[in-house]
């Protein structure tokens, strides 16, 4: 279980770009949730959740949420455990329980990792709040023909454990 901790620690410093700080000790994975892992990391005064789940196609795929104590908060999503994109520029289409929440222009990097495009601070706390009020959300990639299916069950405790991080600061 250490060793698999330690993985997703890993991959969410990698997400968020903050692999110099995961080394240098200021990140610390500190709870499981409902299949998430909680990591906080000290530093940049952010707290992490991330998945490791199945694509559509049966790739591994890193769902993550992100928050700062600031209150900025995004998600990423990566391609994991060798997997590339296909195609780095595609269309993404979030649903929720089947209705389109938006479809926008994304572009992948070259190890298939991209931000939720969300226009603006508001569009993220609806985004959140479907989180917290529907069953499942797919995550469309038109030219990649993938996808990801979250079920959001257990997703209130996972963001009262994010926030209550990120409050901890």
């Amino acid at each position: 279980m250490t060793v698999t901790l330690l993985k997703s620690a890993f991959t969410a410093a990698i997400l968020t770009g903050f692999a110099a700080s995961l080394q240098a000790q200021t990140a610390a994975v500190t709870d499981s949730i409902s299949g998430f892992t909680l990591i906080k990391e000290v530093r940049a005064r952010t707290c992490h959740v991330n998945s490791t789940l199945s694509s559509i196609n049966g790739k591994s795929v890193v769902f993550a949420l992100h928050l700062k104590k600031n209150g900025k908060a995004w998600q990423t999503i990566a391609y994991g455990g060798g997997a590339k994109p296909r195609k780095r520029r595609d269309t993404l289409t979030v649903q929720f329980d089947g209705a389109v929440f938006y479809t926008r222009k994304v572009r992948l990097n070259n190890r298939g990792i991209f931000d939720l495009p969300h226009k603006n601070r508001k569009e993220t706390a609806r985004f959140v709040a479907k989180l917290t009020s529907r069953n499942n959300m797919v995550l469309l990639l038109r030219n990649n023909k993938d996808g990801l299916v979250v079920r959001l069950d257990q997703m209130p405790d996972v963001l009262t454990a994010l926030q209550s991080c990120a409050d901890s600061f």
